[in-house]
């Protein structure tokens, strides 16, 4: 997470920072919440129950560049290095900003592209062309080190874009924030993924890959989040099962450890690889009763299995919709969305250990876009 300016503040930001960097082992025990969630694989969640407004998009074409300078007020600034921890996105494309219209906007401020350690020999964020071919410019995440020192002396590496209501950066008391929040991204993962799928792994606890988060009240003992995280169907992955996406929800307890809000879930449709492919991810805040996560993946070419549970039909959604608590079931004032990573790359070394021969972990990123309400 990011620091903010005002200097009384940056005490409960800096805690912030620890807690979001972290990933103790309470992270991934067995569910111990007592709020099951109500489960709705390849169920539709009409259209129009999105926030209808498109604030921001961008495919990272026209003017769009990355700024290799921090921002003073952002923990690690140094402009005397060039292994910044913090990078930021300018330009233009279609008439949306990522300066006056996202960063200047009302809601969140900015977008900029976070890296907590590491240099730039470590872990990277460029622009480059589509790894399929053409000239279309897509956003990669690559990390050939895990550098980072985590729990449990566990190396992690990370590269997320922070999204964060300005009521926490810049501290604008006066900033809406968001009761609904929708994004949609195109990502590609390489077929060098097969080598995780090909492989055994450790408990989750101890070995993971983070592509998306969303946090609210972090720093207080109303903290909440919501991953999306890779996982095989089960813990210790067994080699050559398929590669999931699993969903989690966990607040914090009296003694500020992480528990579960509602159960992990592993969708049953997996993670397509070698293929561009359309994810989309909607929270509504909300209790048990009125709460929605919904995700969904739409894959550009289709995939058959041996268990036809996890075939992947080109141009067709794979939806998953929980309706249970999008904050914490203490939190008696919940005030609206606060932060969220919809582009994150965060990683134990052991996962990326496995990819390294093959150049190292890659995402790529393309087509994001914004909704909020």
């Amino acid at each position: 997470m990011i620091a903010k300016k005002l200097i009384p503040m940056i005490a409960s930001v800096f805690a912030l920072l620890v807690l979001t960097e972290s990933c103790t082992k309470s992270d991934n025990q067995p569910d111990r919440g007592d709020n099951p969630a109500t489960v709705n694989e390849n169920t539709t969640l009409a259209a129009a129950v999105f926030p209808s407004t498109i604030y921001f998009k961008s495919g990272f074409d026209g003017t769009t560049a990355r700024v290799l300078t921090d921002d003073p007020a952002f923990p690690g600034y140094n402009p005397s290095v060039d292994n910044l921890q913090i990078e930021d996105l300018t330009g233009a494309e279609n008439g949306y900003n990522w300066q006056s219209t996202l960063q200047s906007g009302p809601w969140f401020d900015g977008f900029r592209i976070n890296y907590e350690g590491g240099l730039n020999t470590d872990r990277r964020a460029d622009l480059l062309n589509d790894p399929t071919g053409g000239t279309n410019k897509v956003m990669r995440y690559w990390i050939n080190n895990a550098t980072i020192p985590g729990d449990r002396g566990i190396l992690k590496g990370r590269i997320q874009s922070d999204l964060t209501n300005k009521r926490v950066i810049p501290a604008t008391a006066t900033a809406p924030k968001a009761r609904e929040y929708y994004h949609k991204v195109r990502m590609f993962l390489p077929d060098s993924y097969d080598l995780i799928k090909n492989a055994a792994l450790p408990a989750q606890y101890d070995s993971w890959i983070n592509f998306f988060e969303y946090w609210d009240a972090a720093g207080t003992t109303n903290q909440f989040r919501i991953a999306i995280d890779l996982a095989k169907p089960t813990s210790p992955g067994v080699a050559g099962d398929p590669l999931l996406f699993k969903i989690k929800a966990q607040k914090v307890n009296a003694s500020i450890q992480f528990i579960e809000q509602w159960p992990s879930v592993n969708t049953s449709f997996p993670i397509p690889i070698g293929q561009w492919f359309t994810a989309e991810v909607y929270i509504k805040q909300g209790t048990g009763a009125t709460g929605i996560f919904y995700f969904s993946v739409t894959p550009s070419i289709s995939v058959y299995n041996a268990n036809p549970d996890l075939n992947l039909t080109a141009g067709v959604r794979k939806e998953l919709t929980i309706n249970n608590w999008t904050y914490s079931s203490s939190n008696a004032a919940p005030d609206g969305i606060e932060d969220t990573a919809p582009m994150k790359l965060y990683c134990s070394k052991d996962m990326v250990d496995i990819l390294r021969p093959s150049g190292g972990m890659k995402v790529y990123w393309d087509d994001i876009e914004l909704r909020f309400k």
